[in-house]
């Protein structure tokens, strides 16, 4: 029997088969929702909610509730795609940014420290001779400039503020008392102290920006010591020690006569060896300027013509008209072995061709230093400008963020200016701001950021 072997061979075919790609899901968006369009036409948005699965590469919207936006784009829709278990962009919404240019107003220049919701607003300048009369604010909200507008006018030629009247005061107008101009004042008696302050300005509505001060007269406190008086060919001096410095040699003159009574040996005052009668004098530098701009601080206290310096401290200098005078001299000068260490004063002169000029907008104030405080997260802006070159005024200041400068011609003038804005101020801001125009003497100015209770 033959055996019949019958060989079946059997072909298997491998088909590949298709692996589905990787789906997405759709994520929870603030402000927002996905969906798809749908219809004959597809045009009509159907929502797909919160953890559904999205296809591969199938297309899906992004759509942004009303003042939002998609983020970095001024759409309130955009088209995204699930490729590869991914979003083809980050699905998120974001207040709408104000994209448009703020709303004008006249006789001003607009500065915009930023456009985005929360941070958003704008700086309006007064250009000269015009003035802010009514205060605005202006900000961006969801897209949309909102806000109060400010109102600049020419009062220059208008209001006049009313002269002081006064036996006892020294009244200086820098201009016929007209809005923006300022007055200062000073007591006539030399051992006179002026109560209140110094200078006022002319506001727009024809008013002072406060109440006339007045002058006291000190009482004279002497303790335990006799006043005797001593005459030269020069003058007449009154010796409360046994050292007087006269002007014309500031030679120290002993004065030997003995005090009869007993002394109490206090701090500044003469006390008698125990051993003999001979004195042993504290001395002090006499202050005298007839500058009437020239502002000269001992520590804290502003000194007046006459006034006595202590031995050993320092005086510190500073011009009225903040920003336009000049100083002229030293600005600190040291009271050393009863004599000033300098053969002058400092002076204030005004500022001469070449020489930059400053001004100060927003929330400031000048302290009894010369130094000007500053508020933490205002807006400062600070104008320099010169006349007579054709360059434009240049400036050294803190390298810190947050820190703009813009150039232009004012209309009016014709004067090239700098302008430095400091948004979000802060203690990084703080040093000495210089604008000048290379070859010609800075105006510098010091900054320092204080609370709001010292503004």
């Amino acid at each position: 029997m033959r055996l019949l072997l019958i060989t079946i061979t059997i072909s298997v075919l491998c088909v590949e088969s298709k692996v589905e790609g990787v789906a997405c899901r759709v994520p929870q968006v603030n402000h927002g929702k996905m969906g798809k369009y749908v219809g004959y036409r597809k045009n009509r948005f159907k929502e797909v909610y919160v953890g559904n699965k999205v296809e591969e590469k199938e297309e899906m919207y992004l759509r942004c509730e009303n003042n939002y936006e998609v983020s970095g784009k001024p759409t309130k829709e955009e088209k995204i795609t699930c490729d590869d278990g991914e979003w083809s962009t980050i699905p998120e919404c974001q207040p709408a940014q104000c994209r448009t240019s703020p709303p004008p107003i006249p006789n001003a220049r607009i500065f915009v420290t930023d456009r985005t919701y929360g941070g958003g607003r704008v700086v309006y300048l007064c250009k000269t001779p015009f003035v802010k009369v009514k205060f605005g604010y202006v900000f961006c909200d969801f897209g949309t400039w909102k806000g109060v507008l400010p109102e600049c006018r020419d009062f220059s030629a208008k209001a006049r503020c009313p002269k002081f009247e006064d036996d006892d005061l020294l009244i200086k107008y820098n201009e016929e008392a007209s809005v923006n101009s300022l007055a200062l004042f000073k007591c006539k008696g030399r051992h006179q102290e002026l109560v209140g302050s110094t200078v006022l300005t002319c506001l727009s509505n024809g008013r002072w920006s406060g109440v006339k001060p007045h002058c006291k007269t000190e009482t004279p406190i002497i303790k335990n010591n006799k006043s005797t008086s001593y005459e030269s060919s020069t003058e007449t001096s009154t010796v409360r020690s046994t050292t007087i410095l006269t002007k014309t040699t500031k030679e120290r003159i002993p004065f030997t006569t003995p005090i009869s009574e007993p002394v109490v040996p206090e701090v500044n005052s003469v006390s008698p060896s125990t051993s003999d009668s001979t004195l042993h004098p504290t001395c002090f530098c006499t202050y005298e300027s007839f500058d009437e701009y020239l502002v000269a601080v001992a520590g804290t206290e502003r000194l007046q013509n006459g006034s006595r310096v202590e031995n050993g401290s320092t005086v510190k200098f500073f011009c009225q008209f903040f920003g336009y005078l000049r100083l002229q001299g030293s600005a600190e000068i040291l009271c050393k072995d009863c004599l000033w260490q300098t053969s002058e004063f400092p002076e204030c002169a005004k500022p001469e061709t070449g020489e930059t000029t400053i001004l100060i907008n927003g929330d400031w104030k000048l302290l009894p230093t010369g130094i000007v405080g500053i508020k933490k997260g205002k807006v400062l802006n600070i104008l320099c400008d010169v006349k007579g070159v054709d360059s434009f005024p240049q400036w050294s200041n803190p390298t810190a963020p947050n820190i703009y400068v813009e150039n232009y011609q004012d209309y009016y003038t014709g004067r090239n200016v700098s302008m430095v804005t400091i948004v979000k101020t802060n203690v990084e801001h703080a040093g000495k701001y210089q604008c000048f125009v290379p070859g010609y003497a800075p105006y510098v100015i010091d900054i320092e950021v204080v609370t709001a209770e010292e503004i």
